[in-house]
């Protein structure tokens, strides 16, 4: 029998700390009223693992729990949790995404790895496993950035100095809302 799914309904993120958040918002807002960015702004500022994917209808929000629960135990085995994330200035994908610049280190990859198997082995359809390298950022705008700005955004943000470290210690599921937004729809402590 062939699964039917749906419209993407789940992602899932790192959570900033309301301080980082606070900053990046005020990001955000510079770009809406210098560019009229809007794209992603109602949804709270994190560190995505894993993208948009559409639940099968065999599956529920209580077995993307089970299956967010399972990845963190397995992380936190490894000794890939805990550890701290680190952001410095600012980067672009292309002319498409300005995000605020998550320094590289070998454990985020690893946490986005144990979500994918989880995932891939609860949720089976769900989550395809990704071969992009895996670039961990905090986005502040997106898809509606004018054509030829992005360079002076970036100019102008890289005089903000914007520099934080934060634990990583709160993972949240996001759900698709009813208005076609995302929302928090539960978040796992480490």
């Amino acid at each position: 029998m062939e699964k039917k799914f749906h419209a993407q309904t789940h992602f899932v993120g790192v959570m900033v700390p309301e301080d980082v958040a606070d900053r990046i918002r005020d990001f955000r807002s510079y770009m809406n009223e210098r560019y009229g960015c809007k794209s992603g702004h109602g949804t709270a500022p994190h560190i995505t693992l894993i993208p948009p994917f559409s639940l099968p209808d065999d599956f529920n929000g209580g077995d993307v729990k089970s299956a967010a629960e399972d990845a963190v135990q397995k992380a936190a085995n490894s000794g890939t949790l805990p550890f701290n994330a680190r952001i410095s200035g600012f980067g672009a994908f292309e002319e498409r995404t300005l995000f605020a610049h998550v320094e590289s280190d070998e454990r985020w990859t690893k946490l986005r790895d144990f979500f994918a198997q989880s995932f891939q082995a609860n949720l089976p359809g769900s989550v395809r496993k990704s071969s992009k390298i895996f670039t961990p950022h905090i986005t502040v705008a997106n898809r509606d950035i004018p054509k030829d700005t992005m360079d002076e955004a970036l100019q102008y943000l890289s005089t903000m100095d914007f520099h934080a470290e934060f634990p990583v210690e709160k993972i949240c599921i996001f759900v698709r809302n009813s208005r076609g937004g995302w929302e928090e729809g539960g978040c796992l402590s480490i």
